[in-house]
């Protein structure tokens, strides 16, 4: 059995688990299955949308796919989720994304 075959059935025993979901998403992002991804991630993000590590990963799709309006608006919410949180580090890592972003 693969890893992503493993993590189907992880998730096929705990559909709520928002981590499962993330893993998903970062596994089929590594086996080069973008749609599957994106749905994977938007999905984790409809049904988990205070999941932090996701805006990052989303955002970071977003750029892979030259979808670059789209990268930032998840940096942002993403970036307004972490400062409600208090979350300073994943904070910092958005804003990075983003200024680097615009930079371009």
């Amino acid at each position: 059995m693969n890893r992503l075959d493993t993590i189907r059935d992880m998730l096929a025993a705990e559909p709520n688990d928002p981590f499962l979901h993330y893993a998903l998403a970062l596994e089929l992002i590594k086996e080069n299955l973008p749609g599957d991804a994106e749905e994977a991630l938007l999905k984790l993000k409809s049904e988990h949308p205070d999941y932090l590590p996701l805006y990052y990963q989303l955002g970071q799709f977003f750029e892979s796919q030259k979808r670059f309006d789209e990268a930032l608006q998840v940096y942002r919410e993403g970036e307004k989720l972490a400062e409600a949180k208090r979350n300073l580090k994943t904070r910092s890592e958005l804003q990075e994304a983003i200024w680097e972003l615009e930079e371009d």
